[in-house]
């Protein structure tokens, strides 16, 4: 089946305001609404996203996995279960967004989910299908302190790492940085680049709303000139890159096709609980993930940007799966599977996945007819 992608971002922090519903009996039942607010709760100076429920500071129990706890959902006891493992803090990437603030953005619902906090039993809400608690509840662990001027809620544990306070950035001025190192051949030379990408750009291309374009219109995507600037800037880092180190035009492409295959392989219903929801190239770069014709329709945008002939290759099983690939001119002396197009030969190449090489063709789609797309 076809796949996608979806960097699960917590970009919104939340206020609730109860509107006096009737009791709720039934799960899922809607007792109150969300809206923005610009507070923020840190654990040791790490940001997290936080609500305001009741007048009260809370945080999303899943959001504390990494922040010294561990969580775990058993969907047949009902029962999620929060234990302090202290260590190392992992943040979530998330900036402020100063156009919710006062704006309604979610459903409170009725649950039957119970948390627990190292046994003890702990008061939850389901904030739009997540799971959420007062962050005084973590008040056993450290000293939980507010700052109203920082418009900001802290907890600091004893024993754990703590990192310099920021505060967090807005959406509407924020970058992400695209980070990425590798050495190249036998050690020749380390490669190391940042692209700083937008935050509001980004936000710009997932709210796109994909039946309007076209599920299956992936020249549309993979063509699209508003993210062209840092397609641009990426092909030319390869090319100044090789210039300087005297490589060959098939080691500036392999470095291209070794970063895109660095990205980690995420399934679309996995991600975005969609059977198909293909990416713009510019959301691939900023979620550093990607499926099949996610991380295919970026590379074939960069190998196009550095003047490299390259088409994407489509994939239907006789089971009616999909998959998708790109397909590079044999003008750099490839050989393996390749597939004959308007007097071309465009050799196959992978992108889920490091270590693939150009003509290797992965086991369930060998013997296959390929459906060429340019763009």
């Amino acid at each position: 089946m076809w796949n996608g992608i979806k960097l699960f971002l917590t970009s919104f922090v939340i206020t609730i305001i109860f509107v006096c519903p009737a009791m709720a009996e039934n799960v899922g039942d809607v007792i109150g609404t969300a809206v923005g607010t610009d507070i923020v709760s840190y654990i040791n100076n790490y940001p997290l996203p936080s609500y305001n429920i009741n007048g009260r500071t809370a945080v999303l129990a899943s959001d504390l996995d990494g922040y010294g706890f561990t969580y775990n959902y058993n969907n047949y006891l009902r029962r999620a279960e929060l234990k302090f493992a202290g260590g190392d803090v992992t943040p979530i990437r998330f900036w402020r967004d100063m156009k919710t603030y006062g704006q309604p953005i979610a459903d409170v619902l009725y649950t039957d989910i119970e948390v627990y906090l190292d046994g003890v039993k702990i008061e939850s809400f389901n904030v739009d299908g997540l799971t959420a608690i007062y962050f005084s509840e973590l008040a056993p662990y450290g000293e939980i302190s507010f700052d109203d001027g920082l418009r900001s809620a802290f907890l600091n544990i004893p024993g754990m790492k703590t990192t310099e306070y920021s505060q967090v950035e807005d959406r509407s001025t924020a970058v992400a940085s695209l980070h990425y190192s590798c050495y190249w051949g036998t050690d020749r030379y380390l490669w190391d680049y940042a692209l700083m990408i937008p935050v509001s750009l980004y936000d710009k291309y997932s709210a796109i709303d994909r039946n309007e374009i076209g599920i299956n219109n992936y020249a549309a995507y993979a063509a699209d000139p508003g993210d062209d600037l840092y397609i641009s800037a990426l092909a030319d880092c390869f090319t100044r890159a090789a210039e300087d180190h005297g490589l060959t035009d098939r080691e500036r492409l392999g470095m291209a096709i070794d970063f895109v295959q660095s990205f980690t392989y995420v399934d679309d219903i996995v991600a975005k609980n969609a059977a198909e929801y293909p990416n713009f190239p510019i959301e691939t770069l900023f979620e550093k993930k990607g499926d099949c014709e996610d991380t295919a329709m970026l590379l074939a945008a960069i190998l196009r940007e550095m003047g490299i002939d390259a088409v994407l290759l489509t994939f239907i099983s006789p089971t009616g799966e999909g998959h998708m690939a790109v397909g590079i001119s044999g003008d750099y002396g490839f050989y393996g599977t390749c597939y004959p197009y308007n007097d071309k030969l465009y050799f196959y190449l992978e992108t889920t996945g490091p270590g693939w090489n150009v003509g290797v063709v992965p086991l369930e789609q060998q013997g296959m007819n390929a459906h060429i797309i340019e763009f």
